[in-house]
């Protein structure tokens, strides 16, 4: 579209329907200032008003477009490649339309991966421990003052056990599945009493998981025991700490009973 031949045009066409520059713009609801612009051709008419503009004028969008009269056959010509012309802007608006949407879905997919890194901590002692300590509260907050009593793992599980001067806690980390160098917390720590034999019992993806731990337990109690499904278990209390993890691939969630410490 050439603005100066259409602008032409449109002088010429409403010249010749004996219409000045503010009559054309009160039909189409413009300013005389706009149509003066257009047949300077200093711009072009807006989209919505090329329609409402040809009608008046007893022209062709078309010819209008093109800046001159047309026969009836070079009308449908431009207006097939004008119709071929708009399926391919279609298609590529199409065309670009998926690719961003790909590139949306690539993004969101390359999330996860981030999300299970950054949500999770590395496998070495000393993050694992810095971690368990920050999860634990205000009663271990103060490093010189806390220790770790002991750790044991067993198959894709760590279990720290803390110390404060009042308290104990355990903190029981599980393997990434996607990082395999990396935990992330299945249980937080929970500040509990020394003296005591405390269990966690939990179930996740078809595994029972039930940890024992203690601190601090009096001498003459040198074992435990405990039920689960139809089995008693013995366990050994060494140095007055427990720290055991028992995982079974049951399928369903069940925990240990009959809890008891045993002289």
């Amino acid at each position: 579209m050439n603005n100066t031949k259409t602008g032409k045009f449109i002088s010429a066409c409403r010249k010749g329907l004996g219409l000045t520059q503010c009559q054309l713009a009160e039909k189409l609801n413009v300013t005389d200032k706009a149509v003066s612009k257009w047949e300077n051709g200093k711009c072009a008419p807006d989209i919505a008003t090329l329609i409402p503009l040809a009608e008046t004028l007893d022209v062709s969008v078309v010819e209008i477009l093109n800046g001159k009269r047309m026969e009836q056959v070079e009308l449908q010509m431009e207006a097939d490649v004008a119709i071929v012309d708009t399926m391919k802007k279609s298609k590529k608006r199409i065309i670009i339309s998926v690719i961003c949407a790909v590139a949306v879905v690539l993004f969101l997919f390359s999330l996860v991966p981030a999300y299970h890194y950054f949500s999770t901590v590395s496998g070495d002692m000393d993050s694992l421990i810095e971690d368990a300590y920050a999860s634990a509260g205000s009663n271990f907050q103060n490093p010189e003052e806390n220790h770790v009593l002991k750790m044991v793992e067993k198959g894709d599980y760590i279990a720290l056990l803390l110390e404060s001067p009042g308290n104990i806690s355990c903190a029981i980390y599980r393997r990434d599945e996607m990082f395999r160098d990396r935990y992330w917390i299945s249980v937080g720590p929970t500040n509990r009493p020394k003296g005591e034999l405390i269990m966690s019992a939990f179930g996740e993806d078809g595994l029972a998981v039930n940890v024992f731990y203690g601190a601090d337990i009096p001498s003459q109690y040198t074992k435990y025991t405990f039920g689960y499904r139809n089995y008693q278990y013995i366990c050994p209390i060494e140095d007055g700490i427990v720290l055991d993890i028992f995982i079974e691939a049951s399928g369903d969630f069940t925990h240990a009973y009959d809890i008891e410490m045993l002289e």
